[in-house]
């Protein structure tokens, strides 16, 4: 799997399906059979609505990647379930904080090669509880908000 792959390639090689979130979006991602602890996300596309410019997630390829489950190995060895604290210090230096959500959640971010972010947040007692790599921080923003 890679970033900028077509989602219908991906799906019919890990023999998953493509879906939606609502009928009229044209928003993507992929599932895959009795697994819905890992989800393939479409890509970043421009949007003007009322006037106002904004990016959403939608199209058809590969621009994120994020999992609940503990089974999923991202970058640098992360994964759900590890403390915040082993989480943030793998990240290294260049880790960055996140915003605290309502729900006590801490989240940190890494911005890597061509943009590239792995993110991932939870609180201090549970450890991770949501981890992803977008294809640009804007994306890992924006995968962020719906986890969280």
């Amino acid at each position: 799997m890679v970033f900028g792959e077509l989602l219908s390639a991906a799906a019919k090689r890990l023999g998953g399906t493509i879906g939606t979130d609502e009928p009229r979006s044209d928003d993507r991602f992929l599932t895959f059979p009795g697994d819905t602890a890992t989800s393939i996300a479409g890509s970043l596309r421009s949007e003007v609505v009322g006037g106002t410019r904004s990016l959403t997630r939608s199209g058809p390829t590969v621009g994120s990647f994020s999992s609940v489950s503990a089974r999923i190995r991202y970058p640098r060895g992360t994964f759900v379930g590890e403390s915040l604290a082993r989480f943030k210090r793998v990240l290294g230096h260049g880790a960055r904080p996140e915003r605290r959500e309502h729900n006590a959640a801490i989240g940190y971010y890494l911005v890597g090669p061509q943009g590239r972010t792995l993110w991932g947040y939870g609180t201090s007692q549970n450890g991770v509880l949501a981890i992803g790599l977008a294809e640009s921080l804007t994306g890992a923003r924006i995968d962020w908000s719906n986890e969280g």
